[in-house]
């Protein structure tokens, strides 16, 4: 289903993606590996013809971002949009690190 609607989108145009992830820290490693499957599918649907980003609706912990983030690099996000709550500086500051 993924790999139909994101090819959809790629022939509409869109040549950017950005992606919402459904699970959080709260979901255990099912919704982790969840996360990374949506990634995994796009990218093997459209290659490397777009560019794929990655929304988490501030709702990530300091250590499931970096985790999350050192998993999806393989598959060449462009960027992850709010993976903390945005007063998080110091966590931001860590992820930065």
């Amino acid at each position: 289903m993924l790999k139909k609607v994101s090819r959809e989108y790629y022939n509409a145009g869109f040549k950017y993606q950005k992606w919402f992830m459904r699970f959080g820290p709260q979901h255990g490693i099912k919704g982790f590996e969840e996360n990374i499957k949506v990634i995994k599918a796009i990218r093997d649907a459209l290659g490397n013809d777009v560019e794929i980003m990655v929304d988490a609706w501030m709702s990530w912990s300091v250590d499931y971002a970096f985790k999350i983030m050192c998993a999806l690099d393989r598959y060449d996000v462009l960027w992850v949009e709010e993976p903390l709550m945005p007063d998080n500086l110091e966590g931001y500051m860590r992820l930065k690190n």
